[in-house]
């Protein structure tokens, strides 16, 4: 459902979908590769893996508790980011009257959608970001791979290939600019080449499902034959 920009921004319920949208998109994986950074390659960097492998050196378990827990914090943060502004909300509402404003439950129910949707895009950039981060080893090596990796897909997306594209079926997914739907509060790139149709949703979760279960995989496939001294 459509509703103008600035009943949403003064709706304590409906600001839920503006903190959805940024959380599954650029600012969401820049904080899911920072948090990486520290919780994963923070690991070679502190010298601290190899007496935690040497506590339990389930390797595969190592790698899922480690993509479960940045999702976890990746969902809090969502949540607390709702909280932040739906205390901004009151504050518009005083410097920025509006006529009309949203019914809290007319508001949750545009949130939740969006919110829920959010919940499989953190996990795949838990996912990205873990991966990432066992590659480089290093917090610098995790941001600028995993936003080489997603701006280099967001750039190809306007040029070719774009069905083959992760941000082609984050689109999908979220709903970002979906025909006859409200505008998106995202930043990601969701415009592509003529021609090419606007992904279905079954393309959407199909694309992500298999690119966070390629990243789980990698992610337990490289570590297992990562060779820890330290």
């Amino acid at each position: 459902m459509a509703v103008p920009h600035n009943l949403v921004f003064t709706s304590p319920t409906g600001i839920g979908r503006v903190a959805a949208d940024l959380m599954a998109s650029i600012p969401g994986l820049v904080a899911m590769l920072v948090l990486a950074g520290g919780h994963v390659a923070g690991e070679w960097s502190g010298r601290t893996l190899k007496s935690l492998l040497m506590q339990d050196g389930r390797r595969w378990r190592w790698v899922a508790g480690k993509i479960g827990s940045l999702w976890l914090v990746g969902i809090a943060i969502e949540l607390a980011l709702w909280a932040a502004l739906a205390l901004w909300t009151f504050a518009l509402r005083r410097w920025w009257p509006v006529p009309a404003h949203l019914g809290l439950a007319h508001g949750l129910g545009l949130a939740l959608p969006d919110v829920g949707r959010s919940l499989l895009v953190i996990a795949v950039f838990a996912a990205i970001a873990t991966l990432a981060a066992i590659l480089t080893h290093s917090m610098l090596g995790t941001v600028l791979g995993g936003v080489f990796v997603i701006g280099g897909s967001m750039a190809m997306s306007n040029i070719a290939f774009t069905r083959e594209l992760p941000s082609y079926w984050l689109v999908g997914w979220m709903r970002f600019h979906a025909p006859g739907g409200s505008t998106p509060y995202a930043l990601w790139n969701d415009k592509f080449p003529p021609g090419v149709p606007y992904p279905s949703l079954i393309i959407g979760i199909v694309g992500m499902v298999g690119l966070f279960a390629l990243c789980v995989a990698l992610s337990g496939l490289q570590f297992a034959r990562t060779d820890v001294t330290v």
